[in-house]
């Protein structure tokens, strides 16, 4: 890893405007900078993050290895994602927009949630193993690091739309409506 994940959840809102609380994110990242800490924080109300968590694969996966360093916050124990959340969730690896391997990167990371989820799997270690047995280390770390030739970033775009297509499908043919997961 080469950054730690923090979410500070604020009892109420200590921001008014959304440049505020990008700047108390700035500031805290810069500080922790400055004695060697490489933190990658996002800064949300406990109001506002119980109304996302439950359809918002992003954060279930971020917070399944979770440490609770200061104060307490109920994580739900049952969460039903639709196939509408999903279909959201794909639209963030969409590689039309896409400019750099590190956004690659980051479509691909994205649509591997998605498709582990489908199978009601939340395992970072997993997510992990799947891209680098599909795309290989070497690829996978030019890509994130921003690094890989235009040849790699090419094949890396080709696998993403065909993956993204495949899986878009299997979403709207599915049996389900919603997948329940219990204890993420």
């Amino acid at each position: 890893y080469n950054d730690i994940d923090i979410i500070v959840i604020t009892k109420t809102r200590i921001w008014n405007e959304k440049y505020e609380r990008a700047n108390i994110i700035d500031e805290l990242e810069k500080r922790a900078r400055k004695i060697g800490l490489n933190l990658d924080i996002q800064l949300i109300s406990k109001k506002a993050f119980l109304a996302s968590y439950h359809n918002n694969p992003s954060l279930i996966y971020q917070l399944k290895d979770n440490k609770i360093i200061y104060g307490k916050i109920k994580i739900p124990n049952k969460i039903e994602l639709s196939k509408l959340d999903f279909l959201m969730k794909l639209d963030w690896s969409d590689p039309s927009d896409v400019e750099n391997g590190k956004e690659i990167y980051e479509c691909i990371r994205n649509l591997w949630l998605v498709k582990l989820l489908m199978k009601k799997i939340i395992d970072n270690n997993k997510h992990s193993s799947e891209m680098i047995n599909e795309l290989g280390r070497d690829l996978i770390m030019k890509l994130k690091n921003n690094i890989a030739s235009s040849l790699e970033k090419k094949l890396a775009l080709n696998y993403l739309t065909r993956l993204l297509k495949e899986t878009e499908k299997e979403i709207k043919e599915a049996k389900w409506e919603k997948i329940v997961l219990l204890n993420p």
